[in-house]
């Protein structure tokens, strides 16, 4: 049984979680971040290509937000609670409001919540799943219904009737466009965010059952 370490509770963490337990039983694996709680906490680009872009067993039910085959958006945050809440049904061991004091030769030093406050885990790899691209760009985002939805931005339409919209350049405010929810996020490319941490979750996966499991 290997003992794996992910740093960061992202999709892509997320991602390569599932990917992990969907080829190999013999992995324990260990999701460690620093927030509270897995999503519903901040918002992030939710925008797709199609539904459903991910296998069903990795995601638990998203009751109102379940998005339909003519959607091309989802909410960000309840798409990696779902994803965590199946990963937790699957064994994962989550380490929440947990920060990484040390970390060398595949040892965490660790300090978190609860009665432990500190401690330390030997881990047969770490994956640091923390750092983001040097090349993002501020964008700024929004939620409105879509009768109200401006002629600029990446948009994408949600199951509950709203539009996602990001953008970079400053707001066209003769649009007098009434929003619902305001929004920042720094990264590359809202339209592709969630397509690409998903790929980024089960390559880094396969590379590691390639390199390490199988042989």
């Amino acid at each position: 049984m290997k003992k794996i370490a992910i740093l960061g509770g992202k999709l892509s963490s997320l991602s390569m979680a599932h990917t992990l337990l969907d080829y190999t039983d013999s992995v324990e694996i260990h999701i460690i971040d620093e927030k509270a709680e897995i999503g519903l906490i901040g918002e992030y680009p939710g925008i797709i290509s199609k539904w459903p872009l991910f296998p069903k067993h990795w995601i638990s039910t998203f009751f109102s937000q379940e998005p339909s085959k003519e959607d091309n958006a989802v909410r960000h945050s309840w798409l990696v609670k779902a994803m965590a809440t199946q990963l937790s049904k699957r064994n994962t061991i989550f380490h929440l409001r947990t920060r990484v004091l040390e970390n060398t030769n595949n040892q965490l030093k660790l300090s978190g919540a609860g009665y432990i406050g500190r401690t330390t885990i030997l881990f047969d790899n770490i994956f640091d799943n923390t750092q983001d691209s040097e090349d993002s760009e501020l964008w700024k985002g929004g939620i409105c219904l879509s009768s109200h939805a401006p002629n600029y931005g990446i948009q994408g339409k949600r199951n509950d009737g709203t539009i996602e919209i990001w953008w970079k350049k400053d707001e066209d405010k003769t649009c007098n466009t009434q929003w619902v929810q305001r929004m920042k996020w720094q990264g590359e490319n809202p339209e592709y965010t969630i397509q690409l941490q998903y790929q980024r979750g089960i390559e880094l996966a396969r590379e590691y059952i390639d390199t390490i499991i199988h042989p």
